[in-house]
């Protein structure tokens, strides 16, 4: 009231305006001002936030590119050893006396180098058991009704990281009566057991097996297969 008695000397501020801005008011005005700021961090995180995520995406996109790079720096077609192989099943089929042609199918299929190169011992060891004991000599294919010469396949399959190679020749075969005759003579199964197809298969992988009936530079020694599943086992195959 006093106030407002004096209002005609000084206009300038009323006292009474200060009940209008109590505590209340003040925490309030505070908390708007922190939760601007809050929001202004907010925003400035998430801008920064959708750079790295950029960043991290282009450089993953990087890696997997300096990983193929690399990857083909590091490997080799396949149908690069196919001349070696060649010579190989040829000289093999020399030597016993049969002609014997090799197809070599998705032979653009890139092996790693290390890899390939352990790949051909094992590689060639299968292609010389198949011309020793699949494919059969040209009078006995004719008389079967084959062509004179035989075949060996070589398939090659890359599945994400994983290689399938396929080794098959279109011969007779594996000799099971053969084979279990060997067997019982080396004490591996008895005269009297019964077993099936695959199981008298499994016994070509024995150390020191063979089925040959004489000893020559292809075959005899027993050491062909068991050599293969050993090295392939080695490489986690």
């Amino acid at each position: 009231m006093l106030a407002r008695a004096h209002q005609g000397a000084s206009t300038e501020f009323d006292p009474l305006e200060f009940d209008r801005y109590t505590r209340l008011h003040e925490l309030t005005r505070m908390m708007t001002e922190s939760m601007t700021d809050v929001v202004g961090v907010q925003r400035g995180m998430l801008v920064q936030l959708e750079q790295l995520t950029t960043a991290a995406a282009e450089q993953q996109r990087d890696v997997r590119r300096h990983q193929a790079e690399l990857q083909h720096l590091r490997s080799q077609p396949l149908h690069t050893v196919e001349p070696r192989l060649r010579h190989v099943l040829r000289q093999a089929a020399r030597e016993v006396g049969c002609d014997v042609a090799l197809v070599l199918q998705d032979g653009t299929v890139e092996i790693e180098r290390d890899l390939l190169d352990r790949l051909l011992g094992p590689l060639e060891h299968l292609l010389r058991n198949a011309v020793v004991h699949g494919i059969e000599h040209p009078e006995q294919r004719i008389a079967m009704g084959k062509p004179a010469e035989g075949c060996v396949t070589l398939q090659a399959t890359l599945t994400g990281n994983e290689l399938q190679l396929i080794v098959q020749d279109d011969g007779h075969g594996l000799n099971l009566d053969r084979i279990q005759e060997r067997a019982v003579a080396a004490g591996l199964i008895s005269a009297g057991d019964v077993m099936q197809a695959r199981e008298l298969g499994e016994l070509i992988f024995t150390p020191g097996f063979s089925t040959a009936t004489e000893l020559t530079t292809l075959s005899g020694r027993g050491i062909c297969l068991d050599a293969v599943r050993a090295e392939l086992h080695s490489l986690g195959g």
